[in-house]
C-alpha cells in the first residue's frame, strides 16, 4: 500500500510530462495497527521514492479514530515548454499508450473471489498460482518514469499527455473533449497480455470492456504526430 500511494501520486505529475522531484505525506492511522504495520507501510513509500528519485519532504504521522487515512502530496519540474496537457491532439495524430491494461482489474476480480472463499471457509487456502503479475499490477503498480525519460532522451514532445488511471476509455474521452476532436480506437490494437485475456475469459468477463474501463492501471497516454 505505501509502494501504491507513492505511484499513484506521482503519475498524474508523469502524465503532464514531468519530472517528481518530492513528496509530502500525511498518515492518520489508528490503534488497529502494530508498529510493524506502520514501518511496512513507510518502507514501501520509501522503495517507490527510491526507485522513483523522489525525496520525502514531509512526513506528518498522527491518530486516528478507526481506519487508515493517506493524505499524499506530489511536487514534480517540467520545462514550460515541454509540460503537457489533455488539451492539444490534432486530427490524424496516433493514440500511443504505455503498457498493457485490464492486469490491475483482473487482479482485483482474483483478489476478491478469493476473498469470498475465504469468507465462507477460512481454512482454503488462495489459489492465485501462475497470476504473479495480474496481483502485482494491482498491489504495487510501477510510476511510469521510464517513459518521461525515455521521451526526452529521444527528443519527442507529444501533443498531449494524461495519466491513465481509470481505463482508456476516460483518458481518450478528457483528451478528445479538451482537444475538441473525435478518435478511433482499434480493439485488435488494444495491448493485454496472454495472461490477463485467458483469466479474463474463465471470469466470464469480456476482455474489450475490462481494457477500457478496468482502471488502477496507472500506465500514460500520449498522442503524437
Amino acid at each position: 500500500l505505501g509502494y501504491k500511494v507513492v505511484t499513484v501520486a506521482i503519475s498524474d505529475l508523469l502524465g503532464m510530462n514531468a519530472v517528481p522531484t518530492q513528496l509530502m505525506l500525511n498518515v492518520c492511522i489508528s490503534n488497529r495497527f502494530d508498529l510493524k504495520a506502520v514501518n511496512e507501510l513507510l518502507e514501501g513509500v520509501q522503495a517507490c521514492c527510491e526507485n522513483a528519485h523522489v525525496d520525502v519532504v514531509g512526513l506528518d504521522l498522527s491518530t486516528s479514530r478507526k481506519d487508515l487515512i493517506i493524505s499524499v502530496t506530489a511536487v514534480g519540474e517540467c520545462e514550460p515548454a515541454r509540460m503537457l496537457t489533455r488539451k492539444g491532439a490534432k486530427e490524424n495524430e496516433l493514440i500511443c499508450v504505455s503498457g498493457d491494461f485490464a492486469a490491475a482489474y483482473t487482479g482485483l476480480l482474483l483478489l476478491e473471489r478469493e476473498k469470498k472463499v475465504f469468507e465462507t471457509n477460512p481454512s482454503v487456502q488462495p489459489d492465485f498460482s501462475g497470476k504473479d503479475y495480474l496481483l502485482r499490477r494491482q498491489l504495487k503498480p510501477e510510476p511510469r518514469l521510464d517513459i518521461v525519460e525515455a521521451l526526452r532522451r529521444e527528443d519527442i514532445l507529444p501533443t498531449t499527455m494524461t495519466n491513465v488511471s481509470d481505463g482508456i476509455a476516460a483518458a481518450i474521452m478528457q483528451i478528445c473533449r479538451a482537444s475538441n476532436v473525435g478518435c478511433d480506437l482499434f480493439e485488435e490494437k488494444l495491448p493485454m497480455t496472454e495472461l490477463t485475456f485467458v483469466t479474463l475469459k474463465d471470469l466470464d468477463i469480456v476482455h474489450t470492456v475490462a481494457a477500457l474501463n478496468g482502471g488502477d492501471d496507472y500506465e500514460l497516454m500520449f498522442t503524437i504526430k
